[in-house]
């Protein structure tokens, strides 16, 4: 009979197939969204999702979106350093609306 496979191997597979972040590198990257972004800007913006080594994060403030975008070099560098090389190379940076998908 063959041995189960971990849950963490089967939810990285997956991950590889869809092409977003390994589950250890979002926990990562959740756990140290403060450390990286600072708190004045933590408090109006959060990860929405890394794919393809692109972080999207949703803010709530277009001033706040600007200070990423500025920022956005420094900070996809400061992640590669956190997470691996290659893991975060840009960010995408949404203000989210009330009642709008940020998806779209």
């Amino acid at each position: 009979m063959k041995r189960p496979v971990p849950l963490r191997d089967t939810l990285r597979a997956v991950a590889d197939d869809l092409r977003t972040a390994t589950p250890d590198a979002l926990a990562a990257l959740s756990s140290r969204w403060v450390d990286v972004v600072g708190l004045q800007v933590a408090e109006h913006a959060r990860p929405g999702g890394l794919v393809d080594g692109t972080l999207t994060v949703l803010v709530d403030d277009s001033t706040v979106a600007s200070v990423l975008r500025q920022r956005s070099g420094t900070l996809a560098r400061r992640w590669s350093e956190l997470l691996g090389p290659g893991v975060v190379k840009e960010l995408r940076v949404v203000v989210e609306r009330p009642g709008r998908d940020p998806a779209r």
